[in-house]
């Protein structure tokens, strides 16, 4: 809904326009996909090289699948993107972070869904489910 500003004699010379900043922000979300379970983070040996390997539970809601955010402290300023990871078939998620650096890492893991109105569509998420352990690479 947008607010008119009228102004001046009822004869009209006052200055009209439309205020759209009491619109809202477009990109807040009036609802949010369900989140993933608490994933796991492991160290396995792939190839011979250590990766990370997080596991989780399949979440229904997530149709279009989810997204994995990397960070170096449990407490970051900023989560840097990873990987979109598909929706499996099986009832649970297991992703392999095979470049990982030496060093600590903590995830963030969100659902996606496509959501669509009147509007168009994009593509909504969880607020996330945060990694409770750091990992450590040597």
């Amino acid at each position: 809904m947008a607010a008119a500003i009228c102004g001046g004699a009822a004869g009209g010379n006052g200055a009209h326009g439309r205020v759209t900043f009491l619109l809202g922000d477009p990109t807040l979300r009036r609802t949010y996909v369900a989140q993933p379970a608490a994933h796991t983070a492991a160290k396995i040996n792939v190839n011979g090289n250590t990766v990370i390997q997080l596991t989780w539970a399949k979440q229904p809601a997530a149709t279009a699948g989810y997204r994995v955010y990397h960070a170096s402290s449990l407490v970051p300023s900023v989560w840097t993107f990873v990987e979109d990871v598909d929706q499996p078939a099986g009832a649970s998620v297991i992703w392999n972070h095979n470049n990982a650096a030496t060093g600590d890492h903590a995830y963030l893991v969100k659902s996606l869904a496509v959501a669509s109105g009147g509007f168009g569509s994009f593509t909504n998420s969880s607020l996330g489910t945060v990694s409770m352990n750091m990992t450590t690479l040597p």
